[in-house]
């Protein structure tokens, strides 16, 4: 047989078969997955919902829609907003249908009288609930952040409609109600 001479090739003694083939396996590696795998990822990197609304409905996207119907699950994690307050927390089944490749799912906001700032929460696709020919898109968001909108204004009124005072008085005292 005949021996071919090998070449030092960014620090590796190989020959040119090898180096392509070591290349292949590198390339195949990095992609991770084979041609029928699909990958999943919200169509959003964040949500904004007021408060008063009652409903969100996040939407997750797949790259190509799946040949059988799967379901996967999205998790809630609590921030400012908790879901014991401001809203119904997961985890959340999504289910695609065969042919489609999205998919939304609601998420009750509760509504409450109190005045307070915005209120955050995020929702994260649970990898581990994905089934084998599904994975995140790297590329996208598998996971966001959602805004509650505080819809509670703070209201100020006189407690009479007119108030006089003479200019000797040197003043007239004005109640407010809040």
């Amino acid at each position: 047989p005949r021996v071919r001479r090998m070449k030092n090739r960014g620090g590796f003694w190989c020959c040119r078969d090898v180096l392509l083939f070591v290349l292949i396996v590198a390339a195949s590696l990095a992609v991770g997955m084979s041609d029928d795998a699909i990958t999943i990822r919200f169509d959003k990197s964040t949500y904004s919902v007021d408060e008063s609304s009652g409903l969100l409905q996040p939407v997750l996207v797949l790259s190509k829609p799946p040949s059988a119907n799967i379901t996967v699950m999205v998790l809630s994690v609590d921030q400012s907003a908790t879901g014991s307050d401001d809203f119904i927390s997961g985890p959340y089944p999504v289910k695609f249908y065969t042919g489609t490749n999205t998919s939304s799912f609601d998420i009750t906001i509760k509504n409450d009288s109190v005045l307070e700032r915005d209120e955050n929460f995020q929702l994260i696709i649970n990898s581990i609930s994905l089934p084998s020919n599904v994975a995140i898109d790297t590329t996208g968001s598998s996971t966001v952040n959602v805004t509650i909108v505080d819809d509670n204004k703070l209201t100020v009124q006189f407690n009479q409609s007119t108030y006089t005072a003479s200019e000797s008085s040197g003043g007239v005292l004005v109640t407010l109600l809040l």
